[in-house]
């Protein structure tokens, strides 16, 4: 019992060791802008839907970040940014045109993580590469879809309209998982920063409203640069 005590006790000393050494009296406030490309797709079934194929569609991506260091290489980090999580989706029955709807979504979301720093060179100054992990929460902000359909005499008729939210359909509360990697420039104020994203859809974008429901989530992949300015301690 004493040893199992002791082990659980060495654990959490090394892990307090690691993240929060003794030369620690303060955490360290960077706020940044960043943007970039986002790249989403919609991971739906279509066995019953034939000739029916979903594609990725990109998106952009702005935010504004804020990390608090509590060391050089362990941060918590949080932030606001709105994030396009768009698709498209084709149907292969007509052979004189194409069927298709390109939807564009909106989302604002709040991200909360975990970021781990590594400097490969000596000084706190340089090259340095960072892995975030942690989650979003957001909330679906509009959606727009835009294409051709066929008419009743199958002729192609084009569409553009914004979706009118159904509360009973859908889904705008939006959650998902992400890891991340990076790199970035630390000088004595200012970091500018690349990184990709995976982000892991956790929640389905339609509402549990009828039978025999096919589920929509959306992964995204992140490419993203910035900057940050970080305060002193």
């Amino acid at each position: 019992m004493v040893k199992k005590t002791f082990r659980k006790y060495l654990f959490i000393s090394a892990l307090l060791f690691l993240f929060f050494p003794a030369n620690i009296h303060a955490f360290q406030v960077s706020i940044g802008v960043e943007g970039g490309v986002s790249l989403n797709s919609l991971n739906t079934p279509t066995d019953s839907r034939q000739y029916t194929e979903y594609h990725a569609r990109a998106g952009v991506m702005v935010g504004i970040p804020v990390r608090f260091h509590f060391t050089d290489f362990f941060a918590l980090g949080t932030g606001l940014r709105y994030t396009q999580k768009n698709h498209r989706w084709e149907r292969d029955i007509m052979p004189d045109f194409d069927i298709y709807s390109n939807s564009t979504n909106g989302f604002l979301q709040v991200p909360v993580f975990a970021s781990f720093a590594f400097a490969p060179f000596q000084g706190r100054r340089g090259v340095t590469f960072f892995f975030d992990a942690g989650a979003t929460v957001g909330f679906w902000l509009h959606s727009n879809r835009r294409g051709v359909l066929m008419d009743v005499n199958l002729l192609p008729q084009s569409f553009n309209e914004r979706l009118r939210f159904d509360n009973t359909r859908d889904n705008r509360f939006d959650a998902s998982l992400y890891g991340g990697l990076g790199v970035k420039y630390v000088m004595e104020r200012i970091s500018p920063f690349i990184s990709v994203q995976y982000h892991r859809g956790l929640t389905d974008m339609q509402r549990n409203y009828m039978r025999d429901q096919v589920p929509r989530y959306n992964n995204t992949i992140i490419v993203q640069a910035g900057f940050f300015f970080r305060g002193s301690r």
